[in-house]
């Protein structure tokens, strides 16, 4: 890059609420990880955190596709998401 200021890096607020208010902030926890005794760790820890559910509904619209977010996996958010879709379809007839 050459000169001029740096990229400003903006996020959103929801996130900012989710990290000052999560319980993953200083728990020490990869929720990251590909190893899965450190995921379930993560998964235990989000079902105890005050923010959990908005930190999913954070999660599925921002269609993160990395780490443990409000308790669930990739997978399970698909998972989740593909469920979610296909009854809003049903309902929808």
């Amino acid at each position: 890059m050459s000169g001029g200021a740096p990229p400003v890096l903006t996020v959103p607020i929801e996130l900012n609420f989710l990290v000052l208010n999560g319980a993953c902030w200083d728990s020490g926890i990869d929720f990251f990880s590909h190893d899965r005794i450190e995921n379930r760790k993560a998964m235990t820890i989000c079902g105890a955190c005050p923010v959990e559910s908005e930190c999913l509904q954070y999660a599925m619209a921002m269609h993160e596709k990395y780490g443990i977010w409000g308790g669930k996996t990739p997978p399970m958010r698909n998972k989740y998401r593909t469920k979610t879709n296909n009854e809003a379809r049903v309902a929808a007839k």
